[in-house]
C-alpha cells in the first residue's frame, strides 16, 4: 500500500512538471533535489533522457556522480554508467577521478577493452601519479592482444614505485607467454617470491602454472605455488604442508618466511615449524634471517620456551639490516619484552635499560606496559612501578607515564609505599590529569577535586569549510545523498586524511538508520588522531542514546544507574541488537544463553529472545543488578560481568586490603581490566552528557571508596 502510494506521488510529481512547463531544466533540478532528499521511487521512474547531466553538474559539482550509484541502485544501469561517463568528461576531483575509476569496471564487465585503453589513456594524462591508471591500460592492452605494449607499461610501472609490481608482473607474464618468450616462468617464480599472498597469486596459479607443461616448474614449486594461493584465502591448514617444501630460491625470502610464520602460529603446528626454522636458518643471512630468528623466537614463545625465545630474537634484531629498522625492529622488541615478561616481571624489568633507547614508537609497547604496572600491582612491588615510572622519563607516550604515576599516587595515599624520592601525592595526581589515557585522567581529576566534566564545544552543525580536503568532499558527499554506507565503505581507505567534522556526519548518518556498530567503529579508530578534538557533537556521536525507550524501560525499577548501563551495552555490543561473541554471548547485553535462561526464569519470561532488543536489556539490567547485590560495589560487579562471579570471588580474597582502583589493576585478565576502564570512561561522558552527572558521581558508583582522602604530602 505504502510502495503504491510512492508510485502514485511520483508519477504526479512528473505530471506537474509537465503542467509547469518545467522541462529539462525543471526535471534535472528536481532529480537533484530527490536524490538529496533520498527519493527513490521518483528517481526510479525519472525519464533520464530528459535530465541535463551537464546542467546537474552546475548545480551541484559531484551531484552526478552520486545519483549515478542511486540509479545503480535502482538496477538502471545503463543511466549509471552514463552519469560517471559525464563525471569524467566534464566534473573535477575528486569525482572525476573516482568516476574515472567506476568507469573502468563497466567496461572490465562488458569487455570493452578499446574504450577501457582510452580511458586508461586519459586517466594517466589526468594522473600521472596514479599507478591505477597504468594497471588500467595494462589490462586493456593484454584484453587487445597487444602484448608488446603490455611489456613496455609493465617494464615502466616496475621502474617505478612499489605500487602495482604484482599486477605488473602478472601481465608481463602473461604477455611473455603468449609472445613465446623463455623468460616468463622466471616472472612468475619473482611473483610468488616476493609479494604477500594475495588474489593477483591466484590468477597467476589458474592461468601461468596450473596448465604449464610438464618440466617448466618443477613439482615443488607448483605444490608452493598452490600452497601460497590457499594462505591468500585463508585456508591455513592447507597451505602449511607447501610452505614446508621450501623450494630453492624460496626459502630465503623475508615474505615467504614471515607467511609461514604466521601459518604455524594460526595452525598451532609450534614443534613443526621450530624443527624447520633451525633447518633454515644456517644458509639465511640479513633480513631472511632476521625473519627466521623473529619468527623461531615468537613459537619458543607460544610454546613457552621463553629463554630460548628470548636467544633467538636477539640474533633477529642483532641480523636486522640497519634500513629496516624502526617499525620492524620495534616488532621483535616487543616480543622480547613479552617473553622476559612472561618469565617474570624481574626480567622484563632488567631488559627495559637495554632496548628502550632503542625503541622507535613508544606507543607500540602501551600494552605490554600495562601488562608489566598490573603484574606488580599483583606482586605488591610498589617500588619498582617507581623504577619503571622513573626509567619511562620522556620515552614513554603520555599515557604510560600518567598510568604509572596515578598508580604511585594511589600506592602512597593508601599508604602502601613510601620514598624520599617519590614526587608529592598531588602532583603524581596532576601528572596522571594531564598525560594520563581518559580513564586515569578522570580518576585522577575526581582525586583532585575537579568539578569539570569531559572539555566539549558547541554542538553547532559545522558549516562548509573551504579546508575541507578532496577526501572530505568525496564523503561528505555520500552522506548528502543519503549513501552513507558507500561512504563508510570510502572511508575505511581514508579515514587518517578525513576531518573530524567528516566523520562525525558519517557517524550520524549511520546512527540515524541504526547501524550504530558501524559508526561507533568509524569513531574508534580516530579518537587518538593528534587532531581529533571532541566537542559536544562528536561526543554524542561516540556516546549515542541508542533504544532511549527500551533502555529506560530496562532500568526501571532495578536501581541500575542508567549512565553505568548504557555504557556497559555500549561497551559488550556497541547497540548492535544481533551480534553474538566466539563464545556464544548474544545480544545487546552480550548474554550467555544459560544466564539469560536463569535470569528469565526469575522475571517469569518463556522462551525469551536475545535478538529482542528490550528483552534483551531487561535480562542485562537485571542480571547487572543481581551483580551489584552480590559484590556490593560497581567495579566488582563489572569484573563479575565480564569474566564471572566465581572468579571474582577468587579475585576479592586474594587481593583484600586493596582499593577498589587497584583491586581492578590487579585483575590477571587484561580484557576484564579494559573492560571496566571502557564502561568507566562510557558512563562518565553518558552521565555527564544526557543525566547531568558530575564524572566523580559517576566514578563513586563505579568505585564505592573512590576518591580517597584529599592528598596529603608523604613524609
Amino acid at each position: 500500500m505504502v510502495r503504491t502510494s510512492r508510485f502514485i506521488l511520483a508519477a504526479a510529481a512528473f505530471a506537474l512538471l509537465a503542467a509547469c512547463g518545467w522541462g529539462t531544466d525543471g526535471l534535472t533540478r528536481a532529480v537533484l533535489e530527490k536524490g538529496l532528499e533520498g527519493d527513490t521511487e521518483f528517481l526510479r521512474k525519472a525519464d533520464f533522457s530528459a535530465i541535463d547531466a551537464k546542467r546537474l553538474i552546475r548545480l551541484r559539482p559531484g551531484s552526478a556522480y552520486y545519483l549515478a550509484f542511486i540509479f545503480r541502485d535502482l538496477a538502471r544501469d545503463a543511466e549509471a554508467e552514463s552519469l560517471f561517463q559525464d563525471t569524467f568528461r566534464r566534473d573535477t576531483d575528486p569525482w572525476r577521478r573516482e568516476a574515472g575509476l567506476e568507469l573502468a569496471g563497466y567496461m572490465v564487465r562488458s569487455g570493452s577493452a578499446d574504450d577501457l585503453i582510452a580511458l586508461a589513456r586519459r586517466f594517466r594524462l589526468l594522473y600521472p601519479e596514479d599507478v591505477r591508471g597504468r594497471l588500467l591500460a595494462l589490462r586493456a592492452l593484454y584484453e587487445r592482444g597487444r602484448d608488446g605494449e603490455v611489456l613496455a607499461e609493465a617494464g615502466e610501472i616496475l621502474r617505478g614505485g612499489t605500487d602495482g609490481h604484482e599486477e605488473a608482473l602478472l601481465f608481463r607474464s602473461l604477455a611473455e607467454r603468449r609472445t613465446g618468450g623463455e623468460a616468463w616462468p622466471d616472472s612468475v617464480r619473482e611473483l610468488f617470491r616476493s609479494f604477500p599472498a594475495g588474489g593477483v597469486h591466484r590468477r597467476a596459479y589458474d592461468e601461468l602454472v596450473a596448465g604449464s607443461a610438464n618440466g617448466i616448474f618443477r613439482r615443488e614449486e607448483m605444490v608452493f605455488f598452490r600452497a601460497r594461493v590457499h594462505r591468500a584465502e585463508g585456508e591455513w591448514e592447507a597451505a602449511r604442508p607447501g610452505y614446508r617444501l621450501f623450494p630453492d630460491g624460496f626459502a630465503d625470502s623475508p615474505v615467504i618466511l614471515r607467511e609461514y610464520g604466521d601459518i604455524l602460529q594460526k595452525t598451532g603446528r609450534y614443534q613443526d615449524g621450530i624443527r624447520d626454522l633451525e633447518n633454515l636458518i644456517p644458509g639465511l643471512e640479513n633480513e631472511a634471517l632476521a625473519a627466521a630468528e623473529e619468527y623461531l623466537g615468537r613459537l619458543y614463545r607460544l610454546s613457552g620456551r621463553h629463554d630460548k625465545s628470548i636467544v633467538s630474537l636477539r640474533k633477529a634484531l642483532r641480523a636486522l639490516p640497519e634500513s629496516s629498522r624502526g617499525r620492524e625492529s620495534d616488532r621483535i622488541i616487543w616480543y622480547l619484552l613479552s617473553s622476559s615478561l612472561r618469565r617474570s616481571t624481574d626480567g622484563m624489568l632488567n631488559m627495559l635499560p637495554e632496548y628502550l633507547p632503542l625503541v622507535h614508537d613508544t606507543g607500540y609497547f602501551s600494552d605490554l606496559f600495562e601488562a608489566l604496572s598490573s603484574a606488580l600491582v599483583r606482586e605488591g612491588k610498589w617500588a619498582d612501578i617507581h623504577r619503571v615510572f622513573e626509567m619511562l622519563g620522556g620515552r614513554a607516550e603520555d599515557r604510560d607515564s600518567g598510568r604509572y604515576a596515578f598508580l604511585l599516587a594511589m600506592a602512597a595515599g593508601a599508604d602502601l609505599y613510601r620514598s624520599a624520592s617519590l614526587p608529592p601525592v598531588r602532583e603524581l595526581f596532576e601528572t596522571a590529569a594531564v598525560r594520563g589515557e581518559p580513564y586515569y585522567a578522570i580518576l585522577a581529576s575526581a582525586a583532585l577535586g575537579s568539578p569539570a566534566g569531559p572539555r566539549t564545544g558547541s554542538r553547532e552543525t559545522p558549516r562548509f569549510s573551504a579546508d575541507y580536503s578532496p577526501q572530505d568532499l568525496l564523503v561528505q558527499g555520500f552522506v548528502d545523498f543519503r549513501l552513507s554506507r558507500r561512504g563508510v565503505e570510502t572511508a575505511r581507505g581514508l579515514r587518517e586524511a578525513l576531518s573530524r567534522d567528516t566523520l562525525v556526519r558519517l557517524a550520524e548518518s549511520e546512527a540515524a538508520m541504526g547501524r550504530y556498530i558501524d559508526s561507533l567503529r568509524l569513531l574508534h579508530r580516530s579518537v587518538r588522531r593528534e587532531d581529533f578534538r571532541p566537542d559536544r557533537r562528536t561526543l554524542e556521536a561516540m556516546y549515542p542514546l541508542a533504544f532511549p525507550a527500551e533502555m529506560d524501560s530496562a532500568v526501571t525499577g532495578t536501581a541500575v544507574p542508567p549512565a553505568i548501563f548504557r555504557a556497559l551495552v555500549r561497551e559488550e555490543s556497541y547497540f548492535d541488537p544481533a551480534i553474538s561473541s566466539w563464545a556464544g554471548a548474544v545480544g545487546l547485553a552480550q548474554l550467555m544463553p544459560a544466564t539469560a535462561g536463569d535470569i528469565a526464569r526469575k522475571l517469569r519470561l518463556e522462551a525469551p529472545d536475545l535478538t529482542d532488543p528490550l528483552t534483551n536489556l531487561r535480562l542485562g539490567s537485571r542480571y547487572f543488578r543481581d551483580l551489584l547485590n552480590r559484590f556490593g560495589t560497581g567495579v566488582h560487579a563489572l569484573a563479575g560481568y565480564n569474566a564471572g562471579s566465581s572468579r571474582v570471588s577468587r579475585w576479592k580474597k586474594q587481593h583484600q586490603g586493596l582499593p577498589g582502583v587497584l583491586f581492578a589493576e590487579a585483575i590477571p585478565f587484561a580484557e576484564t581490566r579494559e573492560y571496566i576502564r571502557k564502561v568507566l570512561v562510557s558512563a562518565v561522558h553518558y552521565g555527564y552528557l544526557y543525566h547531568d552527572t558530575a564524572p566523580s558521581e559517576t566514578v563513586s558508583e563505579i568505585f564505592s571508596d573512590f576518591p580517597p582522602e584529599p592528598p596529603q604530602e608523604h613524609q
